[in-house]
């Protein structure tokens, strides 16, 4: 009798302390993963906005956006954060901006929550990017109104719905650059019209009515390259198309925005883009070997049509490859890597930007 006394007390008493266990460990980890909870909130957020925007018929003109406090959304059937994650000192907003495009006909909107609390922040990823800028050897540097990546040791990797891409720079508007780090699986020739000044089917090296413009849309309609997922996140980007003097070898963009092709969602690398990726005191000016030493655009770069061309020559454009830049006449079959652009207030997700741990978007 006294063993089955004692073996009933232990089982009782281990039938009341394992829930009391389990209670402790299950709040010791939602006390150690708490920014999971509010992340996980903030995609509540972007779901309730998508619903009230569609109930309320509250979409932004296109380039524009619009806010709605979380108030509102909470009004509207969203748990409090003081319900949902326990913290009553939780303020925030989701606001919707309108990327549509001039490829696609179907309009896009990208919705971007922001929530404050008591012990967490939402943080994006630009500015997550900007709390390690440099100036010396490999990283971020501030360059005029822009942030450019430089150096061979660059923690700027990013997988962008599982493909890897590279961040060139963010932008004075505050867009993330992106440079795909494979190329396109089919080379193609740059333009291949007949070229009345060379009398010869060269091609004509205006990008906004070439051959490869033409293939860039193609590739960004490719549920291969882009799902319908993915290009939601795309913003689009005024990018210079102005012809530069074969003369004119400053590395820095010059000319080339005499003419500005506004609105893009996808392009192509620029030759500066190249030659400011590296930060050796000799790359002085396009075409210089020594801004293969200390740059990044080497470690995945083979052949690479650029979105520059030529003033004086309307048949010759630029090129890059791991060991130089150059010209090349626009009818010849080159591969390219596609660049597009992020918003830079992308919720920053995980990684650190290495290769084995990039910056994550999906």
């Amino acid at each position: 009798m006294k063993k089955l006394d004692s073996k009933f007390f232990i089982t009782c008493g281990f039938i009341i302390l394992l829930p009391i266990l389990v209670l402790i460990i299950l709040f010791l980890v939602r006390g150690c993963d708490g920014g999971k909870d509010y992340k996980d909130y903030e995609n509540l957020m972007i779901k309730k906005a998508q619903s009230y925007a569609k109930k309320h018929k509250m979409y932004p003109q296109k380039g524009k956006q619009i806010l709605i406090k979380l108030e509102e959304l909470e009004r509207d059937g969203l748990k409090s954060p003081d319900k949902s994650l326990k913290d009553s000192t939780c303020n925030g907003s989701v606001i919707i901006k309108n990327t549509s495009n001039n490829i696609e006909k179907e309009k896009k909107y990208l919705y971007i929550p922001y929530l404050e609390c008591n012990k967490y922040k939402t943080e994006y990823l630009k500015d997550h990017l900007l709390k390690d800028v440099t100036k010396n050897n490999s990283g971020l540097y501030k360059s005029g109104e822009e942030y450019i990546y430089k150096g061979n040791k660059v923690n700027n990797y990013i997988s962008f719905y599982g493909v890897t891409y590279r961040i060139i720079k963010i932008t004075k508007n505050g867009n993330l650059k992106l440079i795909k780090t494979v190329s396109q699986e089919i080379s193609s020739n740059w333009d291949n019209k007949y070229n009345i000044d060379k009398k010869a089917y060269s091609g004509v090296n205006n990008f906004d009515d070439s051959i490869i413009f033409d293939k860039l849309t193609e590739d960004y309609n490719n549920v291969k390259n882009f799902s319908e997922k993915a290009k939601a996140h795309l913003v689009t980007q005024d990018i210079c198309i102005g012809k530069r003097k074969t003369d004119d070898l400053n590395k820095e963009i010059t000319t080339e925005c005499d003419k500005v092709l506004e609105n893009q969602v996808i392009s192509l690398p620029s030759v500066t883009d190249f030659t400011l990726a590296s930060y050796d005191a000799n790359c002085n000016k396009i075409g210089d070997l020594s801004c293969t030493n200390y740059n990044y655009f080497t470690d995945f770069l083979d052949y690479s049509w650029t979105v520059d061309s030529v003033l004086e020559d309307s048949s010759l454009v630029y090129y890059i490859t791991a060991v130089d830049s150059g010209l090349e006449t626009a009818n010849k079959y080159k591969k390219y890597n596609l660049v597009i652009f992020l918003d830079g207030e992308e919720i920053y997700q995980s990684g650190n930007g290495t290769k084995d741990d990039p910056y994550v978007i999906e």
